[in-house]
């Protein structure tokens, strides 16, 4: 098959995210909807809007992107892990068992989540109005899927352009809806201008600090055997100076869904059972408990997510192969021990960063008490962010690369 061009690409992903928005607003109208939209709070509502199951409407495409992102999320570990056998697997056959583990997901997801709506029919009918809202979440699921590997093969920016999608439409939401919990601070004494106007300056803090780990880099020089020339000075292995980007984040967001999907249904038949309901509660930016769980998450996730995709040894072991060698190193274990250390220094960094980013705002809402999306949105801005410089990235050397065509 030929190569697809950039504006073809371009074209096609424009495409598909009007597929998109428009399933978002295809609203099922057996479904009974809140009088009001509410703003988002909790990292539940968070991670939900962020991944498209918006509390607001019912859609045909109300379970978002989550059950593919939380499939692939799971796959990536996989392979991760089992890093030498994933080798001898294709990646046709990766991505049939990863669509398949996908709808599995959104299976459960949609059983779970018509069981938390209200629907307008008579009660004679309420049972089979009941499975074909799953059916129609499932069939939405099952199109979102469809339409995130048309992208990843024939588009730019993978599921990724489908959560910029969400995340821009849940601070519409937020910015729109959060007049009363404005109110409630300022009832607490604090000046509204005063309290706006620190909120506005951490917000820029955020987006400056978050531009400059995607953007910087650590480069390492490296020599090669039998080269001896002016250009040799100018080669280096580049380690981001956030080699994880905002996939913690994203995987925190993973383990959070699945105990609470988990423990929202075993409630639905154990409403009294002690320790479910402790875990239950405690799993949301609300609570102190939940707070520390996420930091702490997301900084080890960090870690590991950043030796994994820098994998160490790996490139070691690639440059002991090749001849190339960083100076005053031995090739081996003494440069993987290096990479080791560079990967663990970036790693903490951002991570120490990032959680006092976050951190800081989730920690006021605490303490005050007030429950307001304002203070979600450091997180809305770092992923944001994150997601388009990558796609900007990926479009820049999609756009090189074609200008080079011609001379390869």
């Amino acid at each position: 098959m030929k190569e697809k061009n950039l504006r073809q690409r371009l074209t096609t992903t424009l495409f598909l995210s009007m597929i998109y928005l428009f399933g978002k607003r295809l609203i099922l109208p057996w479904v009974a909807r809140p009088k009001t939209p509410e703003a988002i709070s909790g990292l539940r509502e968070f991670i939900a809007s962020t991944m498209g199951d918006e509390a607001q409407t019912v859609n045909l495409f109300s379970l978002g992107i989550m059950p593919y992102m939380t499939a692939s999320i799971l796959f990536m570990l996989f392979r991760s892990i089992f890093r030498q056998n994933a080798r001898v697997i294709s990646q046709t056959k990766v991505d049939k068992s990863m669509a398949v583990a996908a709808l599995v997901i959104a299976v459960i997801q949609a059983v779970i989540r018509v069981m938390d709506l209200k629907l307008n029919v008579p009660k004679a009918y309420y049972l089979q109005m009941q499975i074909l809202t799953g059916v129609v979440f499932v069939i939405g699921a099952a199109i979102v899927i469809m339409i995130s590997e048309i992208n990843k093969k024939n588009g730019v920016g993978y599921f990724s352009v489908f959560i910029l999608i969400n995340i821009l439409s849940a601070m519409v939401i937020n910015v729109l809806y959060s007049e009363k919990s404005i109110d409630a601070i300022v009832k607490l004494g604090i000046p509204r201008t005063a309290f706006l106007g620190a909120l506005l300056g951490f917000y820029f803090i955020v987006i400056v600090v978050t531009i400059i780990f995607e953007s910087s880099e650590v480069r390492i020089p490296i020599q090669h055997v039998m080269l001896n020339n002016t250009f040799s000075d100018e080669e280096y292995l580049a380690i981001k100076l956030n080699p994880a980007g905002t996939m913690p984040i994203m995987y925190t967001m993973t383990f959070f869904f699945l105990p609470y999907y988990l423990l929202k249904f075993l409630l639905k038949f154990f409403p009294d059972h002690k320790w479910m309901l402790i875990i239950y509660a405690n799993l949301n930016l609300n609570s102190l408990w939940g707070i520390l769980l996420y930091l702490i998450l997301t900084a080890v996730l960090n870690y590991f997510l950043a030796q994994i995709m820098i994998s160490p040894e790996e490139i070691a072991e690639n440059m002991k192969k090749s001849g190339d060698y960083i100076p005053e190193m031995k090739p081996g274990k003494e440069t993987k021990k290096l990479l080791d250390h560079v990967v663990f220094k970036t790693s903490m960094i951002s991570s120490l960063s990032f959680a006092i980013l976050s951190g800081i705002p989730l920690l006021v809402q605490y303490a005050l008490k007030v429950q307001s999306p304002l203070f979600m949105m450091p997180l809305n801005f770092m992923i944001l962010i994150s997601i388009e410089l990558t796609l900007i990235e990926e479009i820049k050397t999609r756009f090189i690369t074609e200008q080079y065509k011609d001379f390869l």
